[in-house]
């Protein structure tokens, strides 16, 4: 049971902006935010819970992984050389087991920063020797593409990740005739990442928004906003959340940008969006308002990105169910 000096220390977190990373963002959009979860969260109620038969990504060298990305960015246009970015100890490759986050049950490939001693952009990754890697490379080095050279903004931070994940999931579109189990494994993974992201986002933005709306979080003041007998349920969520040191605001990145990932995927597969909107969407995160960003991709308004996303995830939980369904 969460006790009493706990529920204090959230309501001091909140209050003094520790627990959103020191920025306001979250509590601030809190209404959205709540309300924009629950509405994803109850699409995932029609999501398959089969797991995917055993299938094992096709091994590559590491060579191969740079050739076939480097392919693949010239392809596109993309004006990223890999090669020179390894002679410039800008990309730092190694092959060694990687750190799992036990909370979320992930894994971390990779890392960019800006490395102050040397000033310049550091990526840092670590591969397996599969097709995954490229899809690993190509991600940070999108984030590479739109990194700005001292802190990202809060539009850049909360869109950065719609741009990686964009262009990791149309590698895998385009690769689909060559590797299609590779295809599969990697959707599969994209929206379980997906609900994993919106379920544990769900509770956190219950008790942030009962928090900004009453002042204060208890039972009776829970039961009065929501009108349910999950307060116990909630408040342990929020616990283990907090204990674990996650972030709100890092994760609520992810609330943003994988359901606006399903869109761009759906709209690039459809032909509706060129990969030159998913460039011109890239460069404008660090001087745009999120509203002038998202109208890049056809996004009009707030109420527009909910209609269009939830229609995009809708979607991509009915194909990752057919997916589930053919395979098993």
């Amino acid at each position: 049971m969460v006790t009493k000096e706990r529920i204090e220390q959230y309501k001091e977190w909140f209050s003094n902006l520790s627990f959103f990373g020191r920025n306001s963002f979250v509590i601030d959009n809190i209404e959205f935010l709540w309300d924009y979860v629950k509405r994803v969260d109850r699409l995932f109620h029609k999501i398959s819970r089969d797991n995917l038969k055993k299938i094992e990504y096709t091994k590559l060298e590491t060579k191969e992984v740079i050739d076939i990305s480097q392919k693949f960015l010239d392809n596109y246009d993309i004006k990223i050389k890999i090669k020179e970015l390894i002679d410039e100890g800008i990309l730092v490759i190694e092959n060694e087991e990687k750190t799992k986050n036990e909370y979320y049950n992930t894994i971390q490939d990779g890392i960019i920063h800006y490395d102050k001693e040397n000033d310049k952009v550091k990526i840092e990754l670590l591969l397996d020797d599969s097709i995954f890697d490229c899809g690993v490379l190509i991600h940070e080095l999108m984030h590479y593409l739109n990194q700005p050279k001292e802190n990202r903004n809060i539009v850049s931070d909360l869109l950065t990740e719609a741009v990686s994940y964009s262009t990791e999931m149309i590698f895998y579109e385009d690769m689909k005739d060559l590797y299609p189990n590779d295809y599969i494994k990697t959707y599969y993974g994209f929206i379980r990442t997906l609900n994993t992201k919106i379920y544990y986002s769900y509770y956190i933005y219950k008790i942030i928004y009962l928090y900004k709306i009453k002042k204060d979080i208890n039972e009776e003041l829970y039961k009065e906003v929501f009108d349910d007998e999950y307060y116990e349920e909630t408040i342990d969520a929020f616990e283990k959340y907090a204990s674990n040191r996650n972030q709100i605001f890092k994760d609520t990145w992810n609330v943003i940008s994988l359901p606006l990932t399903t869109y761009i995927l759906e709209k690039y597969n459809s032909k509706e969006m060129r990969f030159d909107s998913i460039i011109e969407f890239s460069n404008s995160i660090n001087d745009k308002s999120i509203e002038e960003c998202i109208k890049i991709v056809g996004i009009d308004s707030r109420d527009d990105f909910c209609i269009k996303t939830i229609e995009a995830v809708e979607k991509g939980i009915e194909k990752f169910n057919k997916i589930i369904d053919e395979i098993n």
